[in-house]
């Protein structure tokens, strides 16, 4: 179980206290998305613990959570891992995302074949700026990259300035509310296109190790 969706992972209660749990906390703002830290560096509520560690013990038993965070995208984001920042880990396991709320019917995180341990991100080097992963290293994308393919480009990626493409498409993973979606946390992935008027667009996410 490396990359995929399980549906019906949150309970309509869950949903529900996931919106107003979000409206309580408080946030940072990136450039593309807002941001409320969880889990790990602010005191959290016992239901949300509850729902967050109850998920990962039923469909990742073998995982153990070391970092979560609730979000609200208002821009679609770009090309990163996941992986180690400060010093590297041996047990990297998963990137776990739930969206629990969601208006805009092609939402989408896709994941590529390509990976690092190191968190890294290519935001710069295609159109991004500082915007979004901004505690990640910078890098520039590899120049042996393919034409992208035109359809698939003006539907996912249209918000990244590219003209080839160095990466093979691993998954493109649909949200739906009452689902979660997940992938090796040192996969390349990155949020599809949306478009950035009157979309609501909130998840939390969780990033593991193996036990």
């Amino acid at each position: 179980m490396e990359i995929g969706t399980i549906t019906k992972s949150l309970s309509h209660d869950s949903i529900q206290y996931l919106n107003e749990y979000w409206k309580s906390l408080t946030k940072t703002d990136n450039g593309l998305r807002h941001n409320a830290e969880t889990l790990m560096h602010l005191p959290s509520s016992e239901k949300f613990r509850n729902i967050i560690y109850g998920l990962v013990g039923e469909f990742f038993p073998n995982y153990e959570i070391v970092y979560s965070q609730m979000y609200a995208d208002y821009k679609p984001g770009g090309i990163h891992s996941d992986g180690w920042i400060d010093q590297p880990e041996k047990n990297m396991g998963l990137t776990i995302l739930i969206p629990f709320s969601c208006n805009y019917d092609h939402s989408a995180t896709i994941v590529f074949n390509e990976d690092s341990e190191k968190a890294v991100t290519f935001n710069q080097d295609t159109g991004l700026g500082d915007n979004g992963t901004e505690t990640y290293e910078q890098k520039i994308l590899p120049n042996d990259g393919k034409p992208l393919d035109k359809n698939f480009y003006n539907l996912y990626m249209k918000h990244l300035n590219l003209q080839y493409f160095p990466f093979s498409i691993s998954s493109v993973l649909y949200w739906k509310i009452g689902n979660c979606v997940f992938w090796p946390r040192k996969n390349f992935h990155m949020s599809a296109w949306f478009p950035s008027e009157n979309v609501d667009r909130k998840a939390v996410v969780i990033h593991t190790n193996v036990k």
